[in-house]
Order: C-alpha cells, then structure tokens, then sequence
C-alpha cells in the first residue's frame, strides 16, 4: 500500500472515524505501507546501484 497527500485508505480510515462512523475493514488481509516519498527515495537509490 503506498500512501502520500492524496485520498487513499489511510485517509479514509482517519476521516471515517472522526465522523464516528462505522467502516468494514477486511482483517484478513496484510499489507506494509509506505509512502511515496520514501518509495521513490528507494526507486532511485535502485536505479543508481544498478542492482535492479
């Protein structure tokens, strides 16, 4: 799952419950979220190594 400033899950959780609503989450599920300004930190150190 990849998160940055733009509407996506995590969004959606924090504004769901400050609104005291109920949401269904799949809890079978597992994901290891990160953001896009780490992910392309990764992506580029990548590219530069040219281990990819």
């Amino acid at each position: 799952m990849v998160y940055g400033h733009q509407k996506n899950f995590v969004t959606k959780v924090i504004n769901v419950s400050k609104k005291g609503r109920v949401l269904k989450i799949a809890n079978d599920q597992y994901r290891s979220p990160i953001s896009t300004h780490e992910l392309v930190k990764f992506i580029l150190y990548i590219m530069n190594t040219n281990e990819y």
